[in-house]
């Protein structure tokens, strides 16, 4: 929004919805988790991707968006942030923002492996995914992640006549 410019003010809007249904979604893959295995400490999960694969699945969909991987919905909207800063001549601070998103992408990555990818667990060999109720709601933020991430105009249309809305009654 800082920058000024058309573009990152579209993004910093867009992203608020991309990074809002990545999040949410990750704390629901987070809630599952723990549902299903009664465990909250990442030390004593491991191994649970192959008996929890719509879980982990979702919870990596969502970290790659959060850290704005293509053709994820987080990309397009980190995208338009960074145009829009690089536009408005913040190289620097466009680079900073790069960076902030290697890291994310790490941690990320990071936490994944050691809940899903190592050894499982001992007393995790019954672990499965959530009931249906708690797949649902999962399923259709990673579809929202996915299609907002190759067509972005789903939503940069109504936040684009926003925009113009609000700048016409002076509000920007």
């Amino acid at each position: 929004i800082a920058s000024g410019t058309t573009v990152g003010l579209l993004g910093a809007l867009f992203h608020i919805i991309t990074h809002g249904t990545a999040k949410g979604m990750l704390m629901l893959c987070a809630g599952s988790v723990t549902h299903t295995t009664d465990r909250r400490n990442v030390d004593e999960l491991g191994g649970l991707a192959g008996r929890m694969p719509v879980n982990s699945s979702t919870m990596l969909l969502g970290g790659l968006s959060i850290a704005g991987v293509p053709p994820l919905a987080g990309f397009a909207s980190e995208w338009m942030i960074f145009l829009g800063v690089i536009k408005a001549g913040y190289l620097p601070i466009a680079l900073i923002g790069l960076a902030s998103s290697i890291i994310t992408m790490g941690y990320y990555l990071w936490t994944i492996r050691r809940i899903f990818f190592q050894e499982i667990r001992r007393g995790l060999e019954g672990a499965h995914d959530p009931p249906f109720t708690m797949i649902v709601p999962l399923l259709v933020s990673g579809i929202i992640l996915v299609l907002l991430g190759v067509y972005p105009q789903l939503a940069l249309g109504l936040l684009s006549l926003y925009i113009q809305t609000t700048a016409q009654m002076g509000g920007i």
